[in-house]
């Protein structure tokens, strides 16, 4: 009986934390001088089938995410180019988004794909998004209309390395140009290619991106201090059962 309960008490802990997921969501805007409108805009990735274009984000400007703790990234918003944007109206595309943490510099990417990705690449989307969004002449800078939301998070620690996006559209009927910036020295870079090529373009481009997610709380010591006072309860009733 006092297993049972050292144990239940430990799991509503734990619950306890893994609830705080939900009340510390926040966001990132990369880079983070984008409140205005970028300098550049793109049709990549989403407008072009067959296509593969691998976005890197400096870690150090996810400004609001924790260098040292684990961030669940839950959705991806973009925005229409505020000058050569024009209204999605419910155009679909099919695509594939993985994410891992990569060792290369911003503006360091490899033209050959398989060279920027991490270890812990991980396929956070594979379907069909149907984005909606109007365009707004004269205005100086769109919303960020435009979401992905990820059906697997994507767990990232800044503080192990840069973040690489990874995106393959196989098929779209989307036609507008996004946001982006393209300069050197900046806190995005990409590289550009066929789905087919095992590499493509690198250039300093990159979408203005707002991120979503959630800090990981960790599991707090006296919740971990009860899940080992109950195991070694429990191997203690084992050793004198099995003396019996």
């Amino acid at each position: 009986m006092k297993l049972r309960i050292v144990i239940l008490v430990a799991g509503i802990l734990l619950a306890i934390d893994d609830s705080e997921l939900s009340a510390q969501g926040f966001g990132a805007l990369v880079p983070s001088d984008s409140a205005l409108e970028a300098n550049s805009s793109t049709l990549q990735p989403f407008s072009i089938p067959f296509s593969r274009f691998q976005q890197v984000y400096l870690a150090g400007n996810l400004i609001d995410f924790d260098p040292n703790a684990v961030t669940r990234l839950s959705s991806l918003y973009f925005r229409l180019d505020s000058i050569t944007g024009t209204t999605i109206g419910g155009q679909p595309a099919t695509l594939e988004i993985r994410m891992s943490t990569t060792s290369r510099t911003v503006d360091g990417l490899s033209p050959v794909f398989g060279d920027n990705i991490g270890a812990d690449e991980t396929t956070v989307f594979a379907g069909t998004i149907q984005w909606s969004a109007f365009h707004h002449p004269g205005a100086t800078v769109e919303p960020f209309d435009l979401r992905i939301a990820l059906q697997q998070p994507f767990f990232y620690r800044p503080s192990m390395g840069n973040l690489l996006v990874d995106f393959t559209v196989s098929s779209s009927a989307i036609q507008s140009e996004l946001d982006a910036w393209s300069r050197s020295g900046d806190p995005v870079s990409s590289v550009f290619g066929s789905s087919t090529a095992p590499s493509g373009t690198a250039s300093s481009l990159g979408l203005v991106t707002y991120f979503v997610g959630n800090i990981v709380p960790e599991p707090s010591s006296f919740a971990i201090a009860l899940i080992g006072i109950a195991v070694f309860a429990f191997m203690r009733r084992r050793r004198k059962q099995t003396k019996a």
